[in-house]
């Protein structure tokens, strides 16, 4: 008779065989492209985007949204490229903005929540795909060592000397 170990006590931390079982506890980032526009040329609404935005910070709590990529592809011998946002998100267990279950989560439940968080990236994707009349969209997720998020004091706004006087980026222009 084989005797399980359980590898998620402290006791068996050290044990061969948990620690050939558990990978390092590790985090994700996880990233979908969203085209610009449908497949005769026109601007996909901002609201549609924001929609699919919402979906992902509903998931991670937030998010970077990377306005402007290029998808390109051959098609019929003839080289493409469209043009597309980038929405990003990470997976942090134990930063700041965590979830205090998160925080104590161990690594086999920290993978089951990685697959969850790809599996729900993955549904928005193939809402996305039938929506926009898109071929495919693609999701990326890539298992990552370590993500934080550095700060200090949030400051609603900044002092005179370091405001420009045109704005680098608009919203509007997804």
């Amino acid at each position: 008779m084989v005797k399980k170990i359980d590898c998620s006590l402290k006791k068996n931390k050290n044990n061969l065989k948990c620690k050939r079982l558990l990978k390092p506890l590790r985090e994700g980032e996880f990233s979908i492209v969203i085209p610009k526009n449908d497949n005769s040329g026109r601007p996909i609404k901002t609201k549609k985007i924001q929609s699919y935005i919402n979906q992902v910070n509903g998931i991670f709590g937030g998010s970077t949204t990377i306005p402007v990529t290029k998808g390109c592809y051959v098609e019929n011998k003839k080289f493409v490229c469209e043009d597309g946002i980038r929405i990003t998100a990470n997976r942090d267990f134990n930063g700041k903005y965590s979830k205090s279950a998160f925080k104590k989560m161990n690594s086999t439940q920290r993978q089951k929540q990685l697959l969850t968080d790809y599996k729900k990236m993955q549904k928005i994707a193939k809402i996305s795909a039938k929506e926009l009349g898109q071929d495919s969209i693609m999701v990326v997720y890539d298992d990552i060592a370590d993500v934080s998020f550095i700060g200090d004091n949030y400051k609603k706004r900044l002092p005179k000397k370091l405001i420009g006087k045109k704005r680098i980026f608009n919203y509007k222009e997804f």
